[in-house]
């Protein structure tokens, strides 16, 4: 493998040092990058993340984010900020040693990413495995010559490649006065799920842009995480207005969609139903009778959110997180509560909450769901 210009290097922006490289050679067209981060840059990182927290929590006898810096990291936990920070910033980090090392325009992938702890007051060192491009090496081709070959053809082959044409190009002709046979084409509508999951149950998945948020579009949260299954996908990715994903893309997708704060909405049936919708609380419009008082036209989950007081930190996340008023707080706002008459069992609340004091309880049985 050729020689890199640059195997150690600082990138410096504002005459400070931010990141600094090493590369070592570990087989062909892969090499293990390891990055510094000094401690001012990491420093700044951390920083950033706080303040990005700080700005959405609310405490009582607080402004939303004015909480002091210090009671923010008592509330959520140093471990976490720590670990958020690294979420967030390994990238960033990673990018950056890839063009001060000379190998951003030749990596084809990366691997084998090993990060330790952060410590916010001291530099920061990862490293990772960098996949890239060959270096294509020619050997002599001048002069060289390739016989002809002579390609013979039997009667059998022309046979079974007629053959072959023939049952692609054949028309299909509908038969109603008999039962099936074997050999003969069946079309059928069929709907399942494994277990309950709609997911695993899919035989066809895509994700199309939630006409909600395409028609307000004021909350900023994604765009295209509105999940069609089977018939539904089908004629979507048929029209070009969604895409396909896998069954791993799609639970990874609703992963993404809890973190956001969305709420999952499903048809109110058993089985595989036609799509899932992932909704924020200011676009959708499955909740402005809710809201409004005039009723609910959604049916709650089969799920109601429980907490348990000995680990609840009064931290109000899933206060702000519930679209549906069901979280308040009591005992002079150090512990959170659930209104068992407004819990829609939607789950947002449990995905924030920085102790798991939140559980979600099964209180309905299976024909809650309409067959």
């Amino acid at each position: 493998m050729p020689a890199r210009d640059t195997p150690e290097a600082a990138n410096r922006r504002d005459g400070e040092s931010r990141v600094k490289t090493k590369v070592d050679p570990t087989a062909e067209n892969e090499v293990q990058l390891t990055v510094e981060i000094p401690a001012e840059a990491v420093k700044r990182a951390y920083d950033r993340l706080v303040a990005k927290v700080r700005g959405e929590m609310v405490l009582p006898g607080f402004r939303k984010g004015r909480v002091p810096m210090d009671l923010v990291v008592r509330q959520v936990g140093a471990d976490y900020l720590r670990a958020e920070t690294l979420e967030e910033s390994i990238p960033e980090w990673g990018d950056a040693a890839l063009r001060e090392a000379g190998l951003h325009d030749d990596a084809v992938g990366t691997s084998d990413l090993e990060a330790g702890p952060l410590d916010e007051a001291a530099d920061y060192t990862f490293s990772l495995k960098v996949q890239t491009m060959p270096v294509p090496k020619l050997g002599e081709y001048k002069g060289l010559k390739v016989p002809q070959r002579v390609v013979e053809v039997t009667e059998g082959q022309i046979d079974a490649q007629l053959a072959m044409l023939q049952e692609r190009l054949a028309k299909l002709e509908p038969v109603e006065d008999r039962a099936v046979q074997t050999d003969d084409f069946v079309l059928m509508d069929l709907e399942g799920s494994q277990d309950g999951k709609l997911i695993e149950g899919a035989r066809t998945i895509a994700v199309t842009k939630c006409s909600c948020r395409v028609i307000d579009g004021a909350c900023g949260k994604p765009l295209e995480v509105c999940m069609q299954l089977d018939r539904a996908a089908e004629y979507s990715i048929e029209r070009g207005t969604g895409r396909p994903l896998t069954r791993e893309q799609a639970l990874r997708m609703l992963e993404q969609c809890e973190e956001e704060g969305l709420v999952h909405v499903a048809e109110n049936k058993q089985g595989v139903g036609n799509v899932i919708c992932n909704c924020c609380n200011d676009c959708c419009l499955n909740w402005t009778s809710i809201r409004s008082g005039l009723g609910k036209f959604v049916a709650p989950s089969r799920f109601r959110a429980a907490i348990q007081a000995e680990d609840c930190n009064g931290c109000e996340l899933c206060v702000d997180r519930c679209f549906f008023d069901a979280m308040h707080m009591v005992e002079a706002d150090t512990l959170a509560a659930v209104d068992q008459d407004k819990c829609m069992g939607c789950g947002v609340c449990r995905v924030v909450c920085p102790t798991d004091a939140i559980s979600m309880e099964l209180v309905r049985p299976q024909d809650f769901i309409p067959a």
